[in-house]
């Protein structure tokens, strides 16, 4: 299916024919083409669409277009009035499909309905009242009628007998209306449907009968701000799989309403308030399977009711003392129960037989002891509770699944009850907890954490859900981890109340050395960083405490960067001993990766070390050629060849590095060329070579599977460099999981070899020495070249005019890969223009839509190169340059002259060619509708010496 739009401007009908477009939005508001050019040009349409509503010069279908449209099936007529003297059954005989018409009488819809292949139909009926009718033989299988205004309405569809769905509704296409107060009926439908829905948010009195004996639905749902339902006016039906029944202001439902209903699977009552027997209205179902009753508690069972088919039952507002019934239901299988009042001694409770309950907004001390000793329970849910505690849950031996808490839409709070007496339930298998907002309600959450390690453990967050998949993980690694119930409790509590993990303590005597040792175990990543940073201290201390020397007895634990052979060379040359189990006479573990069984170590007696101490230790005792003094000038050949972009000049420093060693200022270079290589047998040899050096976040980030390979700098789809977009989408996510100077000192870095990647620094918000400095190595003698950081130079480098036109019109899609880049707002350090004198900014070409933040404070300059970006206004604090006398916004997205520029007193030349942006189809072309950006006369008359460049 293909697409063809038309406008004023754009009428090609004397081109070629074309065969595959079969859909004609029709957008013309002056020229009017013929129907024959129309016809000839689109032979195959299937579908016409008007797609105006409020454009009264669009002209409606008519009987001539149907000539040279001879496949049409489909009308869309954006809310275009018709009569009945427009409706032609002979040239609309094979009409399948009308969306969007405005009818106003009774002969306008029998005539539509009367075509003889309308299967579809939608309109808005406007119209103080009518009786609709459809017309005998309609072959209508669906439809749905707006009703914008009409006082009384009747609608007789009895001769569309293979209507399956009909939609009544005040909604117009754009939200609610404020609803229309109406009498509806008789309002009848054909044996055939299925489904039919009134929804409306004004008053409605419902007359029918709505059903025919027979009549065997699938869904009928009724909601009104007020429904008034006139006795019988359902009508009969031989079964209805759901009814749903919603009036928030309602009469009282009569109690003959379902009396015509021979079967019915499922009924939902939203009765906000409205009064009902229920007892007469579903006292005896033996078919119902399904109830759901909410907002109830004017509803009364004043009698007897037999529901022996139930498996499910939904109460809101139904006192508990109503609902004895429900243990002659023995095939209720979930019962849920929404502010039921006093569960007195709940005796109910432990009578009724269901498989899952789910209690809501309850106040009690404890849950009742019927309950507690109910052994068919399988599943329990208690919903903003207010108990302090549950109870001894130990005979509740069928209970499996149990969740606490859940947050109504409102987002209300409750304290968690104290959670201790879950831990004796005996066959339990998993917990859910949904916690409150404020976490400080959740005091008696800590007994999850001492669960058997089978429970499986599950916490939600209102409106938070990543927090709650972090919590959930943290507490399956507490819970499973070799530690005392009183570690587990401890870290939980913790946990619990952190809402962010950056907030976590670093203090040791918090969070000690079980838990980080568990959190390494259970491989649990946005943990990482702080526990890496406490190995690095423990390390530090360790070796402080008891120095690496010949008499250290080492255990590997985890993955270490130093492979197993060169740490049996180093131990056979400097005579340290090496240990394959954990014993007595070990003095240092060293804590590698991916650790495992961490709670055999003992912090008392075992000193925890990393890689880095050993590394230091083994340069100290050994320092390889390039570690020992007098080796600059190879250190230094060294680094040039990382520096170079050749892959072979990598891989021979690497294997220099290998014989030679590391130092330090070989560390980011080798960390580059780590992340940027795609040789995997290459990034083995630097992990290895960079293990134990730097710090922990350094060490982090090593072993981080993130790599920056061709593909950020190679070319898109079309044989177009990518820019910055990719570079930028990946660095935004890297400080969650590096550290983030690191993440600034890689994108220079990164920059200094392939003149991309610092445009994320330029957007950062938060100042520090490292971005500083960055930007005073844009400094030019006075001229701050915002371009070169900004990175987007290669995306234009040898550009062909058609390439330079559409960067110009639509950057978001030309300049950038696949959305990566978004809108990045770019930074100016305030403090710059204080400390060095800034008598030019260039930033042509930066992707800019705004000025940068705080140019403001750059007082000192006289030229401003805003070339090629897609700016459309100018910031008021343009006017704080008061020194400016160059000013060029050529090639942006301007559309009015800025009226700052009247405030720029000394400006002596302004260049607003192509300031504009180009037509999608006309480009620069004025003829075709391109409007160059003109300087008014006002400001020619007040800057007499300005000289303006500007389109011919």
């Amino acid at each position: 299916m293909s697409y063809e739009s038309l406008c004023h401007y754009d009428l090609p009908l004397d081109g070629e024919v074309i065969e595959d477009a079969d859909i004609l939005t029709y957008k013309l508001k002056d020229n009017h083409p013929e129907w024959a050019a129309l016809g000839h040009r689109y032979p195959n349409l299937t579908h016409y669409c008007l797609s105006d509503r409020e454009d009264s010069a669009c002209r409606p279908p008519e009987p001539e277009m149907y000539k040279h449209f001879p496949k049409l099936t489909h009308l869309s007529l954006g809310q275009l009035p018709l009569t009945s003297d427009d409706i032609d059954p002979a040239s609309m005989a094979k009409i399948t499909s009308i969306d969007g018409v405005v009818v106003r009488d009774a002969d306008t819809f029998a005539k539509l309905t009367a075509l003889p292949a309308l299967t579809e139909l939608k309109l808005r009926f406007h119209g103080h009242e009518a009786d609709l009718c459809a017309a005998e033989g309609s072959q209508l299988k669906s439809l749905s009628i707006e009703i914008s205004a009409a006082e009384r309405l009747s609608i007789d569809l009895t001769h569309a007998r293979q209507l399956q769905k009909c939609h009544l509704s005040d909604f117009n296409y754009f939200g609610r209306r404020e609803g229309v107060d109406m009498a509806l009926g008789p309002v009848q439908m054909p044996r055939s449907i299925k489904e039919f829905d009134l929804t409306t948010e004004g008053k409605v009195a419902l007359s029918g009968p709505l059903l025919q004996a027979g009549t065997k639905a699938g869904q009928i749902r009724m909601q009104s701000r007020q429904l008034t339902l006139a006795p019988g006016a359902l009508g009969e039906a031989a079964h209805i799989d759901l009814l749903h029944l919603n009036s928030r202001d309602g009469s009282p439902i009569p109690d003959d309403l379902l009396d015509g209903i021979e079967a019915m699977d499922s009924l939902w009552l939203w009765l906000h308030g409205t009064r009902a027997n229920l007892t007469a209205l579903i006292g005896n179902r033996p078919q119902l399977r399904s109830l759901h009753m909410y907002e109830c508690s004017l509803a009364e069972f004043v009698g007897p009711v037999s529901l022996p088919a139930m498996t499910r039952a939904e109460f809101d507002g139904t006192p508990l003392s109503q609902l004895g019934w429900l243990t002659d239901c023995p095939k209720l299988s979930k019962l849920v129960l929404n502010r039921p009042g006093p569960l007195g001694d709940g005796a109910l409770l432990g009578r009724i037989t269901t498989q899952e309950l789910v209690l809501s907004d309850i106040k009690e001390a404890a849950l009742p002891l019927p309950l507690r000793q109910n052994t068919d329970l399988e599943t329990l849910q208690i919903r903003l509770p207010e108990m302090p505690t549950l109870g001894d849950l130990s005979a509740m031996t069928g209970l499996r699944h149990l969740r606490i808490g859940g947050n109504d839409h409102n987002g209300r709070n409750y304290v968690v009850p104290n959670l201790d007496d879950v831990l004796t339930l005996p066959n339990l298998e998993s917990v859910r907890l949904d916690l409150p907002q404020d976490q400080e309600e959740a005091t008696g959450a800590e007994a999850l954490a001492c669960l058997p390690h089978h429970v499986f453990c599950m916490v939600d967050l209102f409106n938070r859900g990543s927090r709650g998949e972090q919590l959930s993980k943290q507490l399956s690694i507490i819970k499973n981890a070799e530690l005392t119930e009183e570690q587990k409790r401890r870290y939980w509590r913790v946990l619990l109340d952190t809402p962010k993990i950056k907030d976590l303590p670093t203090d040791d005597g918090v969070l000690d050395a079980p838990f980080h040792m568990a959190m390494l175990e259970g491989k649990h990543t946005p943990l990482k960083s702080l526990a890496h940073n406490w190995l690095q201290r423990t390390s530090q201390a360790s070796i402080k405490a008891r120095p690496l020397d010949e008499t250290a007895v080492l255990f590997i634990c985890g993955k270490s960067g130093f492979k197993a052979a060169e740490l049996k060379e180093k131990a056979a040359e400097l005579g340290f001993t090496l240990s394959k189990t954990l014993n007595d006479n070990v003095s240092h573990v060293v804590l590698g990766g991916n650790p495992k069984n961490t709670s055999a170590i003992d912090p008392n007696q075992h000193l925890i070390i990393d890689d880095s101490a050993l590394k230091q230790w083994f340069d100290a005792a050994q320092p390889r050629f390039l570690q020992q003094s007098g080796s600059e000038g190879m250190v230094e050949t060294v680094l040039e060849m990382l520096a170079s972009p050749d892959h072979n000049s990598h891989k021979v420093a690497v294997s220099m590095l290998e014989q030679g060693g590391v130092t330090e200022p070989m560390l980011m270079p080798l960390f580059l060329a780590l992340k940027t290589t795609s040789d995997k047998a290459m990034r083995k040899t630097i992990q290895g070579l960079l293990a134990g050096l730097g710090s922990a976040d350094f060490q982090l980030a090593v072993n981080d599977r993130v790599y920056f390979e061709d593909d950020l700098r190679g070319v898109d789809w079309e044989g177009h460099p990518t820019g910055e977009g990719p570079m930028m989408k990946k660095l935004k996510t890297l400080p969650k999981r590096w550290d983030r100077a690191l993440v600034i000192d890689f994108a220079k870095a990164y920059f200094d070899r392939y003149g991309e990647g610092l445009l994320w620094v330029l957007t950062q918000k938060e100042e520090c020495p490292q971005r500083r400095a960055i930007i005073d190595g844009l400094v030019e003698g006075e001229t701050l070249n915002w371009h070169k950081g900004c990175g987007m130079a290669r995306v234009l480098e040898g550009a062909d005019e058609e390439r330079l036109e559409n960067c110009h019109r639509s950057p978001d899609i030309y300049m950038q890969h696949c959305f990566d880049l978004g809108s990045p707002k770019t930074r100016l350090p305030e403090a710059l223009p204080r400390d060095t004198r800034i008598t030019e900014l260039a930033m042509h070409n930066c992707y800019l839509d705004s000025l940068p933040a705080n140019i403001e404070h750059y007082t000192d300059v006289t030229r401003l190169n805003l070339r090629f970006n897609h700016i459309e206004t100018l910031s008021p604090k343009l006017a704080k340059l008061t020194e400016l006398e160059e000013l060029d916004l050529s090639y942006n997205h301007f559309y009015e002259f800025p009226k700052v520029l009247m405030k720029l007193k000394k400006l002596k030349r302004l260049d607003l060619r192509r300031a504009s942006p180009p037509q999608y189809r006309g480009g620069y072309d004025t003829d075709e509708g391109y409007e160059p950006l003109r300087a008014p006369e006002a400001f020619r008359k007040a800057f007499p010496q300005c000289e303006i460049l500007e389109d011919e």
